[in-house]
């Protein structure tokens, strides 16, 4: 969660802010005045879901919005409104954001890999073309190397977090945000809190936010491990590099695969290694982060100016495969000891039956 300011004062933070619909998306801001909340989503930050809600905040009939495509008719609305409601201390205003280096590779899996099911979506490759000028599919190496080509990109899926909701000035106004979270396995929860004032709960909240359960969150883990593997660190740091000040915006900590990562860049000397200045940035967001949230890992930098990674003393740091072998032996274990429990229960029962018949 965001460090921010909690008071509304507009004073000289406010300054020259305008809000900015850039890049044709004009519903980056969606406003529900009977409500009084005003609501920022960003591509690939959770906003199919986030649309639906808030397209349900607009009309109450939550059975004429189609699953994928809601009606923000209503909740579209004009630069003045924005800053009149941004102004206003009474407007709830709310935006969740994402560890980066996830939503890129959600955009990427998204907009620009061949799906066989749908092999003339030029939708698709549309966003995919206007963010790496390509033609059709790119490989996940390609797309990143291209990142460190260039210092804007096009496409909104792929923009970086900190531009959207009012461009590059959003950190001068971030504390006039009521709420300002990471979207992560505990959001669902948070969005309900945040939503239960406005009558959008049970079955209506589930049927606008369904429970992605623990599935979801390990199928996203996976896909992390596959496309940033452990023999490409420099896809790391460049993605890291290319969305730095999302890190320093939002104050996101990063994932420890992705230290191990600029760690080894480092030692080796790598041309894609973060320079000292950046790493410090980042060692000292992460550092407070994990402190927050007792996280069991911590940055350190040595007199040498070598950075390490520190686990609790006596913890075993594992590999992915070793950890995900584990897990698997530890379910079935857990299946095993089950079935036997069950056994034991109906052995006993029968036992105790039996006895019962012997004495009548």
């Amino acid at each position: 969660m965001l460090d921010k300011d909690k008071s509304f004062g507009i004073g000289s933070s406010w300054g020259t802010w305008k809000p900015s619909l850039a890049w044709g998306h004009e519903n980056i801001f969606v406003e529900s005045p009977k409500e009084k909340i005003l609501f920022c989503w960003m591509p690939k930050v959770g906003c199919s879901n986030f649309k639906k809600i808030f397209g349900r905040l607009v009309d109450r009939n939550i059975a004429e919005y189609s699953s994928k495509y809601p009606r923000l008719s209503e909740g579209e609305t004009e630069l003045e409104g924005i800053d009149r409601a941004m102004r206003d201390p009474d407007w709830h205003k709310a935006l969740f954001y994402r560890e980066p280096l996830e939503r890129f590779l959600s955009a990427f899996l998204d907009k620009c890999v061949y799906d066989l099911y749908v092999p003339d979506d030029k939708e698709k490759f549309y966003h995919c073309n206007k963010a790496f000028g390509v033609h059709g599919g790119i490989e996940f190496g390609d797309a990143v190397r291209r990142l460190r080509g260039i210092t804007n990109i096009r496409d909104p899926h792929f923009v970086p977090q900190n531009r959207h909701c009012g461009g590059r000035g959003i950190a001068k106004v971030i504390h006039l945000f009521k709420t300002v979270e990471q979207l992560n396995g505990d959001v669902r929860n948070k969005v309900r809190s945040m939503l239960e004032k406005f009558d959008l709960s049970g079955e209506q909240f589930d049927a606008v936010y369904p429970k992605t359960g623990t599935k979801h969150e390990t199928d996203s883990t996976s896909l992390m491990q596959k496309y940033y593997t452990r023999d490409r660190p420099e896809l790391v740091s460049s993605v890291i590099n290319f969305y730095f000040e999302d890190y320093t915006v939002f104050n996101i900590s990063l994932p420890e695969f992705a230290w191990e990562a600029l760690i080894d860049l480092r030692e080796r000397n790598s041309q894609y290694a973060l320079d000292d200045e950046n790493m410090i940035t980042l060692m000292n967001v992460t550092n407070k982060v994990n402190m927050d949230n007792r996280i069991r890992f911590s940055i350190r930098q040595s007199a040498d100016r070598r950075f390490k990674l520190q686990k609790p003393e006596g913890e075993i740091v594992l590999p992915y495969d070793v950890i995900n072998a584990v897990n698997l032996e530890v379910k079935k274990m857990n299946q095993m000891y089950s079935l036997l429990v069950i056994c034991a229960v109906f052995m006993f029962f029968c036992t105790h039956r039996r006895k019962i018949k012997q004495k009548q």
